[in-house]
């Protein structure tokens, strides 16, 4: 905690070269811990704690050395005016929390409760597979909160908003249209025969992350704008949604469930809160676009389910693929983008070698 409150501050101050130096030096520090104190002294769990311990602590040390505003740092200085408003800021982001924990963790309850310990085991595997589109909308996020309140400080723009909402959700669509096609062999050559399931909930589960990351991406506005009271009123709604959609599915439909009640809870938090939002930041989603997107993906789910041959079926999926690649042609742009962005990187190196 201590950490992540100093990394935010470095960020604060315009010190970002050093707040993503943190996250490298736990990542290094947690890597080499763990070959020292699991495969070297094998503690076991215990090391596997001490090695988190010492990675951040490295890693605050670091910030508290290398970041001088850090040193300044006076919690007395903070007058009352200011700590009502953090306060008032802050509050509603901590229920917010519980909700989305709620959204995230309940599952595993139910799935406990009504299918017993080891169908939560497949379901553990099964939610590790959207892990990766997850990253991604994390370290997006976490730009995106920082350009929503440089845009709301100027006033609010539509136009920027609805872009970056429309090259976000076509990269997100398509990577999760490519896990599907990919999910079934791969987790094949992964894991055992006993885990093999675990592609069952997982179609649902990666468009549940979807909705999830689109939902945070459209919060933003509430906390660019200051107003996180509608941050945890729309996330009691998804938290409310979950329960009864895991009490609804789960106890007939197994893990299976679970992943269609994640899909279902996140995606009435994101309709939700873009309505709620409308007044603060217009986005202007292309709804054909949109459920059109969704349908065909639900479809490219749906054949995974059928007892088509291997080959027929990823020919279908991959050809469903294509589909979503084509409405959402809006992601050739983010390629297109990056691709320059390297070939810059690689003139740049070719000119300081000569």
């Amino acid at each position: 905690m201590i950490n992540r409150i100093l990394a935010q501050y470095t960020r604060g101050v315009g010190e970002s070269k050093k707040f993503a130096l943190n996250g490298i030096i736990i990542s290094f520090a947690t890597g080499i811990s763990n070959l020292i104190f699991l495969v070297g002294l094998e503690f076991g769990l215990v090391g596997y704690f001490w090695s988190y311990i010492i990675a951040y602590s490295l890693a605050t040390i670091f910030l508290v050395i290398w970041v001088k505003q850090i040193r300044v740092i006076s919690i007395t200085s903070i007058s009352k005016e200011v700590g009502k408003s953090l306060l008032g800021y802050s509050i509603p982001l901590i229920p917010n929390s519980v909700m989305w924990w709620l959204i995230n963790g309940s599952s595993r309850y139910f799935i406990n409760g009504f299918v017993g310990i080891a169908a939560n085991g497949v379901f553990a595997v099964s939610s590790r597979i959207p892990a990766l589109i997850n990253v991604v909308s994390q370290i997006f996020s976490q730009a995106w909160q920082l350009s929503a309140f440089e845009e709301v400080g100027e006033g609010s723009n539509s136009s920027f908003y609805t872009r970056i909402y429309e090259l976000y959700s076509s990269v997100l669509f398509i990577a999760t249209s490519v896990f599907i096609v990919v999910m079934k062999p791969l987790l094949a050559l992964i894991f055992s025969v006993e885990f093999f399931n675990a592609w069952q909930p997982a179609p649902f589960l990666l468009l549940g992350t979807v909705f999830s990351a689109l939902s945070g991406f459209v919060g933003v506005a509430y906390t660019a704008t200051k107003k996180t009271k509608g941050v945890f009123k729309t996330s009691i709604y998804g938290g409310i949604s979950s329960l009864l959609m895991n009490l609804l599915f789960i106890p007939t439909t197994g893990i299976i469930g679970a992943g269609f009640s994640s899909m279902i809870s996140f995606f009435i938090m994101f309709i939700i809160r873009y309505f709620d939002t409308k007044d603060l930041v217009f986005l202007d989603i292309n709804w054909k676009k949109f459920y059109s997107t969704i349908l065909v993906i639900l479809i490219q789910s749906l054949i995974l389910f059928m007892n088509f041959s291997n080959i027929t079926e990823f020919l279908l999926s991959l050809i469903l693929f294509f589909i979503i690649l084509m409405i959402n042609r809006k992601a050739f742009e983010v390629i297109s983008f990056l691709w320059n962005s390297i070939k810059d990187i690689f003139k740049i190196k070719k000119k300081n070698r000569k």
